[in-house]
């Protein structure tokens, strides 16, 4: 049992590597029909050939993945359970029917809130976040203020609508929104930019 096993794992193993090595060698061979030959029909097929299989195999990798996290919680292995989990909801969030589902398992079965996802459990960074997330929407609230400021100049005609300033102010309102939605969504926060 356990060489049958080995042998299944070593065939995959070589299959794997033996895809990685079409796809460089296809990758090679648009890049040539690109550059060389200034084929761009061919290299627009040979390119999104190559992202096709990409995406199957992510969809493999991901599949795997849950899978792995499912057999973990069937031996009551929560600890690898959630972590296996956690990954196909962080690094495969574009397979939504398996995201989706390892959330529901994190959720309900080991009751971690999406807060709690986020964060990775640890109380310290829930608290962060939590702190993180006040503060961004107080720069929102100091930033509509900023702007409510600027229209009662533009009323009075001391600046136009369209001026500078009120770009600025609006350009940072929804610099500071997006950055909102962005971790809210648990995608990574760029760098706040002083201006």
């Amino acid at each position: 049992m356990k060489s049958k096993l080995i042998l299944t794992i070593l065939m995959l193993s070589a299959s794997l590597a033996m895809a990685q090595d079409k796809m460089a060698d296809q990758l090679r061979k648009a890049i040539i029909e690109e550059e060389s030959n200034q084929n761009l029909d061919k290299a627009i097929q040979a390119y999104q050939s190559i992202l096709k299989q990409f995406d199957q195999e992510r969809q493999t990798a991901a599949m795997a993945l849950f899978h792995l996290a499912d057999c973990y919680r069937k031996q009551g292995k929560s600890n690898q359970a959630i972590a296996a989990y956690k990954r196909v909801a962080q690094e495969f969030g574009d397979q939504t029917q398996l995201a989706d589902a390892s959330r529901n398992y994190l959720s309900k079965t080991y009751g971690l809130s999406q807060e709690q996802l986020a964060a990775g459990g640890n109380r310290e960074a829930i608290a962060a976040r939590r702190e993180y997330r006040r503060l961004i929407e107080e720069e929102i609230r100091l930033a509509e203020m900023q702007i409510a400021g600027l229209e009662k100049r533009v009323q009075t005609g001391g600046i136009s609508p369209s001026g500078p300033e009120m770009i600025a102010a609006r350009r940072e309102l929804l610099d500071m929104q997006r950055t909102l939605v962005a971790f809210d969504a648990g995608a990574p926060i760029p760098p706040i930019i002083i201006r």
